[in-house]
């Protein structure tokens, strides 16, 4: 099937698409969306107008992309991009083919039977019919096997892409949910998300070390504010002046850890909990969210 959006990226054919989005890291099904239509275009040097073409826009507005929380939205986008629907479409029609062309060759037997010539002349006609049909027929099911394997490899790999991409949804709803004063978002890369933590927790403990250090809440006051007061009396103050140079590294390291965590299985292969403590502190836990091998998910009746 030919490369849908291909048409957009000037003077760039099927081929050399698809060996640049490998080049990328894009895996490209039969159809180019949107986000991989800019990466193409950077890649190939082609203006923005070539690229936004109104065909793109169309599709755009026709098919958004889906939140960066929606499973099922996300779910359905993987197996456009794969080309499951069409691929589904194909197999039902080529199975349906199939099915018909027997009928007709049951048909044509029971018709020779019905002929009013010699019984030799029916067995022959019968047997040369069959043996020009079977061959038909053979050839219909080679091409519907190979449409079904087609169908096979396509699911197999939306499955695992949406796999990992769910498993990064429930690994940022955890730590939306035991860090909402960090206002992670959804759309967070998985070291924006880390930063983020890290300051928010680099903030948590200037407040705790403020009330130690003057025996005051701050309330109303910032925590940069307090930062900067804690800093003025270290000038005078060692211990105090270590205590901050120890919080901002601890920070730091606070920010690696969960990079380095998420990179070397807190993605797929530890849970949350693991990573982070008792799941059941953030009031959900990774059973209420796997939907990875879930047969609900069944878009296309595949």
């Amino acid at each position: 099937m030919a490369l849908q959006g291909v048409e957009n990226l000037t003077g760039v054919t099927e081929d050399q698409a698809r060996t640049k989005a490998s080049e990328l890291g894009i895996n490209i099904g039969n159809k180019i969306n949107p986000t991989e239509m800019t990466a193409l275009g950077q890649a190939f040097n082609i203006t923005p107008k070539a690229v936004y073409g109104s065909n793109n826009i169309s599709n755009a507005q026709s098919n958004p992309a889906p939140r960066p929380d929606d499973l099922l939205g996300i779910r359905k986008q993987v197996y456009a991009e794969q080309g499951i629907p069409d691929l589904n479409a194909q197999y039902q029609n080529a199975y349906t083919d199939y099915l018909k062309y027997q009928d007709t060759l049951d048909a044509q037997q029971n018709a020779l039977e019905g002929q009013t010539v010699g019984l030799n002349v029916i067995r022959g006609e019968q047997a040369q019919a069959q043996r020009l049909g079977a061959q038909t027929l053979s050839a219909k099911a080679r091409g519907l096997e190979a449409l079904g394997s087609r169908l096979t490899a396509a699911k197999q790999e939306a499955s695992d892409i949406f796999g990992i991409r769910s498993e990064e949804v429930q690994f940022k709803r955890n730590l939306i949910l035991q860090y909402p004063g960090a206002k992670i978002k959804f759309g967070d890369s998985v070291d924006s998300a880390a930063s983020k933590i890290a300051k928010y927790t680099s903030k948590e403990k200037i407040k705790d070390l403020y009330m130690t250090t003057f025996g005051s809440t701050g309330k109303g006051m910032s925590s940069s504010t307090m930062e900067k007061k804690l800093k003025s009396k270290a000038k005078k103050d060692s211990a105090l002046k270590d205590q901050l140079a120890q919080l901002e590294l601890e920070s730091k390291k606070l920010a690696m850890q969960k990079v380095r965590e998420s990179m070397n299985g807190g993605i797929g292969t530890t849970s949350i909990g693991d990573l982070f403590g008792d799941s059941g502190n953030t009031g959900t836990t990774g059973a209420d969210l796997n939907v990875t091998d879930s047969a609900d998910f069944n878009f296309y009746g595949l």
